[in-house]
């Protein structure tokens, strides 16, 4: 893949499930370390990274709703979220569409490492 990527400014969003707390910093760094490989890979430059930790009893993400405020104010300089995977936006498949609608309104696209997909808004296509 030809990296056209070069110099665009992404945030990074973690999320980490865990029930065992020595399962909470493995996961996250194992995370953590995919998805800065696959950035300095296609040329992403990291401008922020959002983390939520959640647990069976614990399903809050107050870290995603901080991520999109801060998206929302720094619009003109960064272009997209990057994520592991999509599950680690939502399990649950609407509310994981949802955000990504969200975040294509403010003119940001929402990369998955995983799932390789093109959520750009084009207005010029037919």
């Amino acid at each position: 893949m030809k990296n056209e990527n070069k110099n665009e400014n992404v945030i990074l969003y973690c999320r980490v499930s865990y029930n065992n707390p020595s399962d909470l910093f493995i996961d996250k760094d194992e995370q953590m370390n995919r998805l800065l490989r696959f950035c300095n890979l296609y040329g992403y430059n990291v401008v922020k990274v959002f983390t939520d930790y959640n647990t069976q009893t614990n399903k809050n993400k107050q870290q995603l709703q901080n991520m999109m405020d801060y998206a929302k104010n720094n619009v003109e300089t960064v272009s997209a979220v990057l994520c592991e995977s999509f599950d680690r936006i939502s399990r649950n498949f609407e509310e994981t569409m949802e955000i990504m609608i969200d975040y294509c309104n403010i003119g940001m696209e929402v990369i998955s490492m995983k799932q390789i997909t093109n959520n750009k808004n084009n207005s010029n296509e037919q």
